[in-house]
């Protein structure tokens, strides 16, 4: 199953999909400064530095000496040139990722929420004989969030069953299995960070091998429908997914995940999709 999925990682990242809007004038706030921080003349900063740290449109604030600024949270060591992609300030090398913990997964940073309350890329799919997963059909969609430096983190999930047995019900909900990997997933939560706006040369790749997972709807059909769905308490761990391996012990927590992905690109109502029915549903407008 490994080969196609991984020929499937760029198909989402020529769109980007889901851009957080960066400040604009007036009152600095999540709204408008959702990718940074708010510094104390009312300005929409990075929130990158030991200096000036934070994210969500909260106040910007200093790292006590010593320590960094990972993920936009103060929290361990100064980086020396390591990290999840080789710049200093970045995870931390051993001992799980520099930064505070959650309840989630302690030693791993918490990289907050990710609701985008709009439509994002989507597409079903249908193993073809030569692509290495004949007999599995799949739901897919695709998070671009701005990330800084001009960067772009992304935010794959995948909805995978076999053709002979049908599609799940949905809503369809339930727990990552324990010691999942990319090639038996079967609802995968992938994370590409720090990439450029090709979805290319990314600073590291992570899977998500711990939360929950609740799907509402999917429509079973290739040129028009929606896939709607999250994850809760997701623990993204750095992967190596040519090898499906796990890469260091770099990680970080997501507490609540929302997608809506819609194919083509004009919206699609969910309608009701149960037990593999092939109604897309009424497109917005038409």
């Amino acid at each position: 199953m490994n080969g196609l999925r991984l020929s499937l990682i760029g198909f989402g990242f020529g769109v980007l999909v889901a851009f957080a809007p960066s400040c604009g004038g007036g009152t600095c706030n999540a709204t408008n400064c959702s990718t940074g921080c708010c510094d104390s003349m009312n300005r929409c900063q990075p929130g990158t530095t030991a200096t000036v740290c934070g994210k969500a449109g909260a106040a910007c604030g200093a790292c006590a000496p010593g320590q960094a600024c990972t993920l936009q949270i103060c929290g361990g060591p100064m980086g020396t040139g390591g990290g999840s992609g080789g710049t200093g300030g970045g995870f931390a090398a051993a001992g799980g990722a520099a930064g505070g913990s959650t309840v989630m997964d302690a030693g791993c940073m918490d990289f907050g929420d990710i609701d985008v309350m709009e439509d994002v890329f989507g597409s079903f799919n249908v193993g073809e004989p030569d692509g290495g997963l004949e007999g599995f059909e799949w739901w897919y969609s695709s998070i671009g969030l701005e990330a800084p430096m001009n960067r772009v983190d992304f935010f794959d999930t995948e909805l995978y069953f076999e053709t002979v047995d049908g599609p799940p019900t949905f809503p369809y909900a339930g727990n990552l299995p324990a010691n999942t990997n990319y090639t038996r997933c079967i609802e995968c939560f992938v994370a590409y960070l720090g990439c450029d706006d090709n979805g290319e040369n990314c600073d590291g790749e992570y899977l998500a091998t711990a939360g929950s997972y609740s799907f509402t709807a999917g429509t079973r059909r290739e040129d028009a429908g929606v896939f709607i769905g999250g994850g809760t308490n997701l623990v993204f761990r750095k992967w190596n997914l040519e090898t499906d391996r796990p890469n260091g012990s770099a990680c970080f927590t997501v507490g609540d995940l929302k997608f809506r992905g819609v194919w083509p690109d004009a919206p699609v109502d969910a309608g009701v999709v149960d037990a593999g029915a092939r109604d897309a549903g009424t497109r917005d407008g038409g």
